[in-house]
């Protein structure tokens, strides 16, 4: 099967709708612990996000006509291997400067409720 470039293209651009619809949310500390909503939204769009690249890394495999892998990780590693990961790099490192920031938040606010 080979690979759609139409298909990534549009898982792409999903990709990226829901990584700027994140970012772009305004919240603060206290509404982020206070509101399940929020929390929930962005857990879902996060996990929209994560999916999207497994998606995309498995129609990358398949269109390789490489062996289907067990996990996610083992198709990133797969990926990396076959030099073809650098076009993922990019949305990585946005989801990683997503959580980071996330993870502040929540330290801070932790910090917070534990004195």
């Amino acid at each position: 099967m080979p690979i759609n470039k139409d298909l990534v293209s549009k898982k792409l651009d999903f990709l990226n709708n829901y990584l700027h619809k994140i970012e772009s949310m305004d919240f603060s500390e206290e509404a982020f612990v206070e509101d399940a909503d929020i929390h929930d939204l962005i857990v879902f769009r996060l996990q929209q996000a994560v999916e999207t690249c497994i998606d995309i890394a498995a129609h990358i495999i398949a269109g390789l006509e490489a062996p289907q892998k067990e996990t996610a990780k083992d198709a990133f590693i797969f990926l990396g291997e076959k030099e073809i990961i650098n076009c993922f790099l990019r949305i990585i490192k946005k989801i990683y400067k997503i959580f980071v920031n996330l993870g502040r938040k929540l330290l801070h606010t932790w910090k917070v409720f534990n004195n």
